[in-house]
């Protein structure tokens, strides 16, 4: 029975489908915890049935089907009302952590490990690098400087240590078998998602809320959507994947942010230099090709008249797309708050570690911070920007807002660097295998930013490393 479920592109569809409409309709309700309890149980016959394979495939692609309290902007602060897979907690721990804890121990003997050549391997090495510096420049900021901040340290901390721990899983486990069973079901699972979250605000009428502005609610996974449309020459159902494409646009156009906007341009970017000027897939996928060239000329100017219906409608998209080309303006001070405050929060960093070159380049470590030593926020409300209440009192900011405010905080400009040059080489890998493309969503833009994010990311890059089994 489970071999069918997991070989069954519709019943993946189907079953995961249900999971997010369940998680979405429950979400901010105690009632959630039924459904994450019934997907431990799951997870946890697995491993009593050494299953294990099946077992790390349930467990992350749960996590993934999760909402946090990131998803919606109205139920942040009722976080602990959250009862999704990834947030169900025996005490103060989550539970998932306990679970991925256990699979590492089992897996400690395996010998079969993924090739220290691979590309997924190597990330990790970075990620240990930025791990292990942070902790100790934390610790040394501990006990030898002031104001350092427990809870920046248990946030980030906890974050690559979740991270880490589950990639060495993935690597310690790696197999064939739980290669194919990630990159083949992944595409039925997000494409799923998209069509949950449309059903869940257009049909059941369930949103979030962004200030003022209706937001439709969605899980994590949503947000590396792109990726679905990416796989379109691969799959052997190219019309569903078009259509779930198509309505993954359209939900973008009321509630897109920044970085979605960014994401899905790149992305899209990247799918049509493919199609209109790759010789190598024209001629193992001409036919489609063809087809979907014809297709688009339709496309474009619908797409185009979408966007211009929603101009006077005030859509986050709308707002969000402001910002993103203000970023263009030559003057600093006419880029919108939401992009300057970013560049305020790097430049700061920059300032403050000018003369400290093991702060420049390793950064504060986990619980340090940045003040504004330029004066940029002078004038801004800082109050509704994402940070503690404790940290706009102090002028002590523990936090930045993306990956080149955080990064450099909290590991510096050279880990920033290192990061950068692994999306460089995920940027190349992509022409091989398009589930790489999940380092933008990710490392780029949302690197620290939450750990559902981050498990996402690690379940497309290792699903990644499939087609370079095949070779």
């Amino acid at each position: 029975m489970l071999n069918n479920l997991l070989t069954s592109y519709k019943k993946i569809t189907i079953l995961y489908f249900l999971i997010v409409v369940a998680n979405i309709a429950l979400f901010g309700s105690s009632l959630n915890a039924i459904i994450s309890l019934l997907q431990y149980y799951v997870v946890i016959c697995c491993l009593f049935k050494k299953k294990l394979n099946e077992a790390i495939f349930f467990h992350l692609t749960f996590v993934c089907t999760s909402l946090a309290p990131t998803t919606a902007f109205d139920l942040q602060d009722s976080a602990t009302s959250i009862c999704s897979y990834a947030r169900i907690k025996i005490g103060p721990v989550c539970l998932f952590y306990l679970i991925s804890i256990y699979i590492y121990l089992v897996s400690l003997g395996k010998k079969n490990r993924l090739k220290h050549d691979a590309l997924f391997y190597k990330l990790y090495k970075a990620m240990l690098f930025l791990a292990i510096t942070g902790f100790l420049l934390g610790a040394y900021g501990f006990l030898f400087r002031e104001h350092y901040e427990t809870s920046a340290v248990l946030l980030y901390g906890t974050y690559i240590f979740i991270l880490l721990l589950n990639m060495k899983l993935l690597i310690n486990n790696n197999n064939p078998f739980l290669l194919s069973l990630f990159y083949k079901n992944l595409p039925p699972i997000i494409g799923a998602s998209i069509l949950a979250t449309a059903f869940s605000y257009y049909v059941l009428g369930i949103s979030s809320a962004y200030g003022v502005l209706d937001m439709v609610l969605q899980p994590d996974l949503v947000y590396f959507g792109i990726i679905f449309l990416m796989g379109f020459y691969k799959s052997e159902y190219k019309k569903y994947v078009l259509i779930v494409s198509i309505i993954y646009i359209l939900i973008n156009l009321f509630s897109a942010t920044g970085h979605n906007i960014l994401i899905i341009a790149i992305g899209l970017l990247y799918f049509l230099y493919y199609t209109y000027f790759s010789r190598e897939l024209y001629k193992t996928n001409r036919r489609s090709i063809l087809k979907f060239r014809k297709l688009f000329f339709i496309l474009l100017p619908l797409i185009v008249v979408g966007v211009l219906t929603f101009v006077d409608m005030g859509t986050l998209f709308l707002i969000k797309l402001q910002n993103v080309f203000s970023l263009f303006s030559p003057n600093i001070d006419e880029i919108d708050t939401s992009p300057y405050v970013r560049i305020a929060t790097t430049l700061n960093i920059f300032d403050n570690n000018k003369t400290n070159l093991i702060g420049l380049l390793f950064g504060q470590g986990f619980g340090g911070y940045f003040t504004d030593s330029l004066n940029m926020f002078v004038g801004l409300n800082l109050s509704d920007g994402g940070w503690p209440d404790l940290d706009v009192r102090t002028g002590r900011f523990t936090r930045g807002h993306d990956t080149f405010a955080t990064v450099p905080l909290l590991n510096g400009f050279l880990g920033l660097g290192i990061l950068l040059y692994m999306c460089y080489k995920y940027a190349i890998f992509t022409k091989k295998s398009y589930m790489a493309y999940a380092i933008f969503p990710w490392i780029l833009f949302t690197f620290y930013f939450n750990t559902i994010y981050g498990i996402i990311g690690v379940c497309f890059l290792y699903a990644a490393e499939y087609e370079n089994s095949k070779t």
